[in-house]
């Protein structure tokens, strides 16, 4: 009788992370004209200033037209199908215009603008969408009452948490404005303007947080406009120190702001130099940077900016163009820190177009309004859809032997003076969880069999190829693709490959077997031979 006894060593392959992008920031998206935008007449100018989206079925436009005799405030509607006119209230009866708007769901938004009062004085406007019509909110309060006030932004993270920010007459020249609504309204004036004698104006908020917000604008030093960003933190709004600009002899204003987080923001705008280009600061690491768009020829700027996460913003707005002597819609990428420019849609190349709000989400789907020039300028919107990069990290596991293979025997035969074979199965249970997908081998060496005085020959010990590979119950496996020469001979020397399973197969955990099968010649001594076998389990084929 053979008895085999075996020490295992099992080689354990140590992989490297394996990060999967499922989805990955597409280069050059392409804008799609959207024809179902309305307008108040086809004889009226309109003008949509600002869009915001609650999903792909949800986005609400504002703006305002002309009625021949003032400008009245305008709105509309993507019901994932169309857009539909729903026209805001009109306190004033001069002019009535909404420049921002922000919607936390299909039953609330808030639209910011101003209107011209009894006194004759521009007064802040608010208008609230309760999911069917907008009301006036005629409790929001001005920086003066008796001067000029603006509203240009406002972000809202919830039906009682909102901001609106702007610009009211002070004491000898504009300063900033900011309105905070918890249920009731809050004025801010004061530490948000450079000086008392400076011109200051806040165009636009973003509020990543009910408790962290930030504005964007510009100040006059007296020659030229600088950019300025005011934040709230800890309840108090205060002006964020150092934010750039191209050059202190370049007029620079900020337009827009964008926030996915209370750490990564994005404010664009404008600079002149020769002609007007894009502007864009970055917040990243406690810091605001410069991060030029581009070096454009003509004369270009951004009104609007969302960011789809903290890796990927858009800008919109225009560029003229020389071939055709009119302004285009412009639309650049953020991502990585580096710019690339989309595909715009325009209404026509004979026709001037200017992009002015632009709302993203975090799906992909974004959204962006503006207006068209024709007989009379008229309403305009495209959309596109952009790949949000999603990295789902699997970290390695091991390659080894799932079960450790155990002692073999032959089963006991008789000497009958003719030659004698007998099999034994070996059954091995396998588990590559390495993710490499780079296949792996079993080696074997063994020592002679012997009983102590007598010794069989090594070469009587063979193996058939291997069969029967299956995956462990409740497994999910690549099955093993074998490879090699059989019948294989055991040696009694250096380590053989037993096993060899090519590259990209025999992943995660599975169970073959190897048929052993041993000779014994006539002349065979009696006796209980014994071998010790060493099997190694290593990468590769």
């Amino acid at each position: 009788m053979g008895i085999v006894r075996r020490s295992v060593m099992a080689a354990l392959l140590l992989g490297v992370m394996l990060c999967i992008p499922a989805l990955q920031a597409a280069a050059a998206v392409t804008w799609t004209l959207d024809t179902s935008t309305t307008d108040s007449s086809s004889s009226q100018n309109n003008y949509l200033k600002s869009t915001s989206c609650v999903s792909s079925s949800f986005c609400m436009a504002v703006g305002y037209y002309n009625n021949g005799t003032s400008d009245q405030t305008y709105s509309e509607y993507w019901n994932g199908s169309i857009w539909q006119q729903v026209l805001p209230q009109n306190p004033g009866t001069g002019n009535n215009e909404l420049e921002a708007v922000s919607c936390v769901s299909t039953s609330f938004c808030m639209a910011a603008g101003q209107y011209i009062a009894a006194n004759s004085y521009d007064s802040t406007l608010i208008e609230t969408w309760n999911g069917s019509a907008w009301t006036t909110d005629a409790t929001a309060p001005e920086g003066t009452a008796s001067q000029n006030n603006y509203l240009a932004g406002v972000s809202c993270t919830s039906s009682t948490a909102c901001v609106a920010v702007g610009s009211f007459y002070g004491s000898s020249t504009t300063q900033s404005l900011i309105l905070s609504w918890n249920g009731s309204w809050t004025a801010t004036t004061a530490g948000i303007s450079t000086s008392a004698t400076q011109y200051n104006e806040l165009s636009s908020v973003s509020c990543p947080s009910a408790t962290a917000c930030f504005a964007a604008g510009y100040y006059s030093t007296g020659s030229y406009d600088q950019t300025i960003i005011v934040a709230l933190s800890g309840g108090t709004w205060s002006i964020v120190a150092s934010t750039p600009n191209s050059s202190a002899s370049q007029n620079n204003t900020l337009l827009a702001i964008s926030c996915p987080q209370t750490t990564s923001c994005i404010a664009t705008g404008e600079y002149v130099s020769s002609v007007d280009e894009p502007l864009a600061i970055v917040l990243a690491s406690g810091t605001w940077s410069l991060q030029d768009p581009a070096a454009f020829a003509n004369n270009a700027a951004f009104y609007a900016v969302s960011c789809l996460s903290s890796s990927l913003c858009i800008a919109g707005g225009f560029q003229y163009e020389t071939a055709s002597s009119t302004n285009q819609n412009l639309i650049e990428e953020y991502s990585g820190g580096v710019w690339s420019s989309d595909a715009a849609a325009n209404s026509s190349t004979a026709q001037n177009n200017d992009m002015n709000g632009l709302s993203c989400l975090s799906t992909g789907y974004c959204r962006a309004v503006g207006y068209h020039s024709g007989a009379v300028f008229q309403n305009i919107a495209e959309y596109a859809t952009y790949g949000i990069v999603v990295t789902a990290t699997v970290n390695p596991g091991t390659l080894s032997f799932v079960t450790p293979p155990g002692n073999l025997s032959f089963s006991p035969v008789i000497l009958t003076g003719v030659n004698l074979s007998t099999t034994t199965t070996e059954t091995f249970d396998i588990g590559d969880n390495s993710g490499s997908g780079a296949g792996w081998n079993i080696s074997l060496s063994a020592t002679p069999f012997t009983n102590g005085a007598q010794t069989l020959a090594a070469s009587d010990f063979t193996a058939g190829a291997p069969t029967g590979d299956a995956c462990d119950a409740g497994v999910t496996c690549m099955g093993a693709s074998f490879s090699g020469s059989y019948p294989y001979t055991l040696s009694t020397g250096s380590a053989t490959k037993l096993v060899s399973v090519a590259a990209g197969t025999g992943l995660a955990n599975q169970t073959f077997s190897v048929v052993w099968s041993a000779q014994f010649p006539a002349d065979t001594y009696a006796g209980s031979y014994s071998s010790t076998w060493t099997l190694t389990l290593a990468s590769g084929p």
